[in-house]
């Protein structure tokens, strides 16, 4: 059917229309049409088949061209719900879009205020600090000669703790530019930074921080206060560790009968002696000869809070001379011998369902367990990483590396997580080695020396020191 355009001339006096302000998710909206109004303007709506798609807003020539919105013809056209409006042929991004209620559309008052050179708002001129113990005071005040009966119109977004933006319904004049800018070469320890945002219209500052900071905005009579607090320091110091097997599944065994759950079992309770000796919380998914499913190993990481874990297990090999000391995190396997130790481990867990907690009917939770996990793979590969380098640097084996596969005891644990293969109980020298309370010491105070390692870089990266 072929599409029949009509434009609805919508005439407006000078006089400002009596349509009220609205305030939406905590943003106030000031009508399209009344700032038009104001400014002496005509505003039309373009409508298809009688659904509103644009707005266009025309303005008399201004008594000041020299504003670089202001060159030309005064002509917007403004895009329902888009953060984009055309300006005399060119696309400007504005902060926040512009919406459509009851027909009408309206503006951010935060936009109109950059948006309309014309509109008289307020003047940015000066840049405060101050200190309140370890809170850091911004005072973002107006130009005094131009004094101000409202508040300032702001509106903040919190993008993470070490990134806020502002973003306001004034001008600031280059006075305020130039403190800025001073501020930013002689900032603080807790403040990394303040810049304008040049691709969007209007005054967006970004803020960055040194480390992750609350904020609380009062507003002033000539301006607005900023408190800025450092967040308490988040610790890394809770480990579960789960050692392999357990119960009716033995694990590997060895070609003079070592049981593989036996042996990681004792390599796990080491390693957690040797982590509570330096002020860590130790947990385990089992600290006796018992089987654990992988909901029960899920669950446990859950309800302990647990921050890092690692799987502990012994390997096998159809190759006998095979032997040596490989970590592994979750990822797809990229080689046959990667996929090969993945199906041996993951053998016995076939038949489980691997997370109580998400639905595999509910594709949405499937999805977003999948970037719950993926959040943490870089993690988990410098987690990897440090184990086994400590392991190398303590114990004398053939170093098989850093590997990844896809384990399903590593599946749905929302953390650093790895898989450490402690040796070979198919080599029967190796087999004989693990069997020495002496090594399997070593061995845990290799493991302990990684974690511990990864821990506290991961907890510099968690305050915002990167």
């Amino acid at each position: 059917m072929k599409k029949t355009f009509f434009l609805s001339l919508l005439l407006l006096n000078s006089i400002f229309p009596a349509a009220p302000t609205k305030i939406l998710n905590g943003i106030e909206y000031l009508p399209l049409a009344g700032i038009t109004a104001q400014l002496n303007g005509r505003c039309w709506r373009i409508a298809v088949n009688g659904n509103a798609t644009r707005f266009v807003t025309i303005l008399p020539p201004p008594a000041d061209s020299s504003s670089r919105l202001n060159q030309g013809s005064l002509e917007y056209t403004f895009i329902p719900d888009s953060n984009f409006v055309i300006h005399n042929s060119r696309k400007l991004k504005l902060p926040l879009p512009a919406i459509v209620d009851s027909g009408e559309l309206y503006l951010p008052a935060v936009v109109a205020a950059a948006l309309f050179p014309e509109l008289d708002v307020p003047v940015l001129s000066t840049i405060e600090t101050d200190r309140r113990g370890d809170t850091l005071i911004l005072r973002l005040l107006l130009n005094p000669l131009q004094p101000r009966n409202s508040p300032l119109i702001f509106f903040s977004q919190k993008n993470s703790t070490l990134e806020y933006r502002l973003i306001l319904g004034c001008r600031m004049d280059s006075v305020f530019i130039q403190q800025l800018r001073l501020l930013s070469l002689t900032s603080s320890s807790l403040l990394n930074g303040i810049k304008p945002d040049s691709g969007t219209v209007g005054t967006s500052l970004i803020f960055t921080f040194r480390q992750p900071v609350s904020e609380k905005i009062a507003p002033l009579a000539n301006g607005l206060e900023l408190h800025l607090t450092p967040l308490p320091k988040r610790r890394v110091n809770r480990i579960l560790l789960d050692p392999g097997h357990g119960g009716k599944d033995p694990g590997a065994v060895g070609r003079i009968g070592t049981q593989e759950k036996e042996i990681v079992l004792d390599i796990a309770h080491r390693v957690g002696e040797q982590l509570k000796n330096q002020g860590f919380e130790v947990y385990f998914t089992r600290d006796c000869d018992q089987y654990v499913s992988l909901a029960e190993r899920a669950e446990k990481a859950v309800k302990t809070g647990s921050q890092i874990f690692v799987s502990i297990h012994a390997n096998w090999s159809e190759n006998r001379s095979a032997s040596g000391l490989e970590t592994y995190f979750l990822s797809e396997a990229k080689t046959d011998w990667e996929r090969a130790v993945a199906t041996r481990e993951n053998e016995v867990f076939e038949r489980e369902i691997a997370n109580p907690f998400i639905s595999k009917n509910d594709p949405v939770s499937l999805i977003l367990a999948d970037l719950a996990q993926h959040e943490f793979l870089y993690e988990s590969s410098i987690l990897a990483l440090r184990i086994q380098e400590a392991g190398l640097n303590l114990v004398r084996t053939q170093d098989r590396g850093v590997r990844q596969a896809n384990f399903y005891v590593l599946r749905n644990i929302f953390m650093p997580a790895v898989l450490v293969e402690c040796g070979f109980l198919s080599n029967r020298r190796e087999e004989q080695t693990l069997r020495k309370p002496e090594y399997r010491a070593k061995l845990a105070r290799a493991i302990a020396a990684g974690i511990v390692s990864f821990a506290r870089e991961y907890e510099l990266r968690l305050n915002g020191n990167h």
